[in-house]
């Protein structure tokens, strides 16, 4: 019954402002101001509104003896109201937005950089302004920098296979340089892997005691540690060196199951 009311007592507004202006205001606040209008118009109370919008007495008050323009203007855009005709102007010219805001900072302007795009943004689509693209250099100097190389990128994976599969890096040998005298460790985890490897192809557990009382004493932290836990377990790691028996195609098995378990 109330909405039915509201429906048949719905009144046009009769502000006096064009297209460019409404579509400069907020959604939100232009229908919070017809809502008003309709129960005021059907003659509801103040308190009554306030019920029925949720919205305190005060915002009833300025929202019907306000003029929509004012009312309904978006708060971080205040700012730049009075900027208008000069922000379609110069859009509208062909400048662009960056060089449009320092000018408007010149001239007085006091909102961050995010609300005078925003604004910018709403006048280029009001008004269909087409913007051509800032270039900053020559389409022959764009050309240059890309055929200049600042930087050699290697990839982790390149660096494992380095280490794990003696493969190539594929770089300039001054990089290679400049990357092992950078980084040393890597030559030390290459010799580390190499021979921990060589224990397992030659089968010798001679080579494994070696290589624990080697690295126990280890600069780097994390080989020092590796070598440790192996003593915790040396019966099994013997075993695994001198005996061809493995276990891996089990424990392949058992990972291939977890998997399909996880996935269902």
């Amino acid at each position: 019954m109330f909405m039915t009311k509201i429906m048949l007592l719905k009144k046009p507004l009769t502000a006096k402002n064009n297209a460019s202006q409404n579509a400069l205001l907020n959604p939100e606040k232009v229908r919070l101001y017809e809502d008003i209008h309709k129960l005021h118009d059907a003659g509801y109370s103040l308190r009554k509104i306030e019920k029925v919008l949720h919205c305190s007495r005060n915002t009833i008050q300025k929202y019907l003896h306000g003029d929509i323009i004012s009312v309904c203007t978006p708060t971080l855009m205040s700012g730049v109201n009075k900027y208008h005709d000069h922000i379609v102007r110069e859009l509208s010219a062909g400048k662009c937005r960056s060089v449009l805001y320092r000018e408007l900072l010149t001239m007085g302007l006091t909102c961050k950089r995010t609300a005078a795009y925003d604004y910018f943004n709403r006048i280029i689509k009001l008004y269909n302004i087409e913007l051509t693209p800032l270039e900053s250099c020559t389409p022959e100097q764009k050309q240059l920098r890309k055929n200049i190389r600042k930087y050699v990128y290697i990839s982790r994976k390149k660096i494992f296979d380095y280490l794990w599969l003696d493969s190539d890096l594929e770089i300039e040998p001054e990089h290679f340089e400049y990357l092992l005298n950078k980084y040393p460790i890597i030559i030390s985890l290459k010799v580390c892997i190499r021979e921990f490897r060589e224990i397992f192809d030659k089968g010798y557990q001679a080579l494994l005691y070696s290589f624990i009382d080697k690295y126990s004493t280890c600069a780097i932290k994390l080989i020092r540690k590796f070598s440790e836990s192996m003593k915790n377990d040396l019966e099994a790691i013997e075993n695994a060196v001198s005996s061809p028996l493995s276990n891996g195609f089990v424990e392949g098995t058992n990972n291939k199951v977890k998997m399909v378990k996880r996935t269902m």
